[in-house]
């Protein structure tokens, strides 16, 4: 049997990199009009492009040509790929964000083209997260194509193999023998050559050609060399095109191919951490439309209101794009990079408003009039938009109207009190105004619940086991010193384990500064370990001391750097809360938060999108997303977990016992060396400014429930301020509930095609679980089985079966 080439005609487009998006649109246009004159000039020439967005843009901008490519599709000269709405980074983005840039991608093919992409394509994302196969399977593609990691960073069992995800699930990953475009150096002769050494291993090879980057794409000098390797090497099959062709082929010969499990990574560590801002945002504008649609649909299942569909699918899209690998890594040049920081701002106002005007629609049923034994009140509710109930602590600045000119107080909907702590003023807290509130409410599933602000100083003062000295934090479980020379924790005691976690001389939440000569991407860089400074106290104090929280306030400083952070207990929660704010102003430097603990035989664990993964414990840099954990030997020789949760984290590393936090790094703007090696010149840098950080450790010998204090940590409650007015309510609400907690709620949201609600489900710790979704009467359960790390989806209607569908919210019949 020949060996075959498959020649794929392409034009990796960077459509933001070093230079704006209107730029690139301006390259995606040229480049789409050549490969459309390529094609009248060679009706063999078949084109292949992914990313949904570079069409939505000749569709809206250039209705004619947007046709032309719509009969070149037709044909089959122009091959659809990847199925996404970009090449997007693949270890940043959530769960959610994958599920939707099929969705996205894949329904604009469909309707557009009336077929969907068939094979998963990022040529040039920097790595790629272990649960892909399955998300890949989920929305109709069965093949995944990247060329990073390259055969110098990431040794495969073969060059295209089986990759196995995290889940069990199975794609065919290949990774062409040379570049995905050609260049000066690397001419498409080049690339014939190395395809004839790689035929005498392989069946199969796929040459891709193209001018890429900046787009470009096929060349008529490329066309006519190929032309000539068809006419002269009659023992070799050549194909012009077809991706699609390439994996049925592999997948006939399955059985034969060797496994890949797990990820595959790295190729540059750097990344997730340059640009914190970027890094901020995306998780911050993930939260909120989750927010958004979760309340929207609570609104839409009780109600029947309308469903803010058009806004919310806009939203996505503007944070989907941002999610491009160059994007999202922080690889781009200032104006660039400002784009997309201008980008966030307006998704997060557009979320911000449709969370909360649901929200209110909600509400609108309580009884807000003042209860019984108060003369005036402000209302205010709560509306969890997480399908558990959840007690979480909550702070609120009542509007200072004349009944609050005292401490305000907060009573339930029938004037009971409720316990809660007088706090600093956010906006004078010099004066030592203590006009804000802390309580702990208890909201329903996916719920709300009223309480009012009042102004009663006969309510009676919290009490508990919370107490702070000088340097000494204590609550039931934890014993926190803190070291008066350096602001470190010297001391890190576990009272419920009686066991110290602070290594023997060291101090934990030290906060060290290292030299990072690397170019942006952190090119030819396992590890970032060469520090060369610490920051240093300059004073402490006690912040708080109420009955339900109590903080010490740190100030240090390093060079012309400073720092202002708050180590806080809670007297009924078994957390410790970080929060630093940092004005940097180092260039060519690294920012980490170090915890040296006492733990022997350690393994580390990251998040992952809808899972977790086993990661080295060898000092090397891990992207991150919510949380980590560190299990263990105690000092007792007794099994023991740490886990961090980290709200604008993008990446750390474990040595052993130490866990540091990545918090900033500060290399050049979009600067990259072969080396990775650079100068320190006097030219602007990243991350410079201020910024805010914001970490819980947790710790303990069983499960931490970490994802859990995740969605706690990142996603609060809606809260609503509302004038008195008559109701037809004092009781709680809630509309839908997940059980048991491990098994967690991706989406609540509006279906796509029809008037159903999605809701999709995805399991946590990697064990079988029996989970159930309840919703209001008249809505039946939701029962399912999910497998370890399984993600479900559901399309659910009032009254009917509950149908089983796949990300695209297709339903399969067989």
């Amino acid at each position: 049997m020949k060996k075959e080439i498959y020649y794929i005609g392409n034009a990796h487009i960077d459509h933001t990199w070093w230079w704006r998006w209107i730029e690139g649109y301006d390259e995606v246009h040229a480049t789409f009009r050549a490969a459309l004159e390529r094609m009248k000039e060679d009706q063999e020439f078949v084109f292949t492009s992914a990313v949904a967005l570079h069409y939505q843009w000749i569709e809206d901008h250039d209705p004619k040509m947007f046709k032309e490519i719509q009969e070149k599709v037709k044909t089959g000269q122009w091959q659809i790929a990847g199925g996404w709405w970009v090449q997007c980074d693949n270890n940043i983005p959530n769960g959610e964000s994958f599920a939707r840039q099929g969705l996205y991608g894949q329904h604009f093919f469909k309707s557009r083209f009336g077929k969907l992409a068939r094979t998963g394509y990022c040529v040039d994302s920097f790595g790629h997260n272990g649960q892909l196969p399955q998300i890949l399977l989920q929305q109709e593609m069965r093949g995944w194509l990247a060329c990073r990691p390259n055969r110098n960073l990431l040794k495969l069992p073969a060059e295209t193999c089986v990759w196995q995800g995290v889940d069990g699930s199975k794609v065919v990953y290949s990774r062409p023998p040379t570049w995905y475009c050609t260049t000066l150096h690397d001419t498409v002769l080049n690339k014939y050559e190395v395809m004839k050494e790689y035929l005498k291993k392989y069946p199969r090879a796929l040459l891709f050609y193209g001018i890429g980057d900046h787009g470009g794409g096929p060349t008529t000098k490329d066309i006519k060399s190929i032309r000539g390797f068809i006419n002269s090497d009659k023992n070799i099959k050549h194909i012009w095109g077809n991706l699609d062709e390439f994996y049925d082929a592999e997948w006939e010969e399955v059985n034969e191919l060797p496994v890949h499990k797990g990820d595959l990574q790295y190729t540059f560590r750097g990344c997730y951490t340059t640009q914190h801002k970027i890094k901020k945002l995306n998780r911050l504008c993930e939260n909120k439309l989750y927010a958004a649609e979760s309340i929207s649909t609570m609104v839409l299942i009780s109600k029947k209101n309308s469903y803010a569909k058009e806004k919310i699918n806009e939203a996505w899209k503007e944070v989907l794009a941002n999610q491009f690998h160059d994007v999202l890594c922080g690889t781009c040049p200032k104006d660039a990079t400002e784009d997309s920081l201008n980008r966030y701002g307006a998704v997060i106002h557009s979320a911000d408003g449709i969370a909360h005007f649901a929200a209110r629609k909600l509400t609108a049923d309580f009884d807000t009039r003042a209860p019984k034994g108060y003369e005036r009140t402000i209302a205010v509710s709560f509306v969890n938009p997480v399908p558990r109930v959840r007690k979480i602590p909550v702070e609120i600045h009542p509007v200072p109207m004349d009944i609050l000119r005292a401490r305000p107080k907060i009573a339930d909907a029938d004037g009971n009190e409720v316990e809660c702590q007088n706090i600093l003023s956010k906006h004078n807290p010099s004066e030592g105004r203590l006009d804000r509130v802390l309580f702990v409410p208890e909201i329903p599933a996916c719920g709300a619940k009223l309480y009012h602000a009042v102004n009663n100083d006969g309510l009676k003062t919290s009490s508990g086991k919370l107490t702070i000295t000088k340097n000494v934090l204590k609550n039931r479980r934890w014993k926190i010193s803190v070291d008066k020379k350096s602001g470190g924790i010297k001391s890190l005691y576990d009272i419920k384990n009686k066991i110290e976690l602070v290594k023997q001389g060291e101090r934990i939440n030290k906060l060290l500064v290292l030299r990072d000569l690397r170019d942006t991407w952190g090119t030819n860089t396992d590890k970032f370990d060469d520090v060369i400074g610490e920051f240093k106290l300059k004073s402490m104090k006690i912040l708080e001391q109420g009955p339900l929280r109590a903080s010490f306030e740190i100030k240090r400083e390093y060079k012309n750097c400073q720092t202002r952070e708050r180590i806080s207990l809670y007297r009924d929660f078994e957390w410790i809360d970080f929060s630093v704010e940092v004005i940097w102003a180092e260039s060519f430097r690294m920012l980490k938060a170090s915890f040296p603990f006492e733990m022997k035989n350690t393994r580390s664990f990251y998040e992952i999108p809808f899972a977790s993964i086993e990661r080295p414990t060898d000092g090397t840099e891990q992207p991150m997303q919510r949380w980590m954990e560190v299990r263990g030997r105690n000092k007792k020789k007794k099994p023991y977990r740490i886990g961090l949760v980290g709200k604008t984290t993008g990446a750390a590393d474990v040595n052993d016992s130490e866990v540091r936090l990545t918090l900033l790094r500060s290399p050049l703007y979009g600067y990259m060396n072969g080396n990775g090696m650079v100068k320190e010149v006097d030219l602007p840098v990243n991350d410079q400014g201020l910024h805010n950080f914001e970490y819980r450790l947790f710790g303990g010998s069983r499960d931490l429930k970490l994802p859990e204090a995740s969605d706690d940590f990142h996603i609060p409650h809606e809260i609503v301020f509302e004038g008195a007015h008559k109701g037809i309510t004092k009781k709680t609400i809630q509309i839908v509930s997940c059980e048991p907690e491990t098994v967690h709620v991706s989406t609540l949201k509006k279906a796509e095609e029809d008037e159903g609600i999605i809701v999709r489900l995805y399991e946590t710790r990697g064990k079988k679980s029996e989970a159930i979704v309840k919703g209001p009467k008249g809505w039946k359960s939701i029962k399912t089985t999910l497998k370890p790390f399984e993600i479900q989806t559901f399309r659910w209607i009032k009254g009917k079966k509950v149908v089983k569908c796949n990300m695209l919210e297709i339903v399969n019949d067989k």
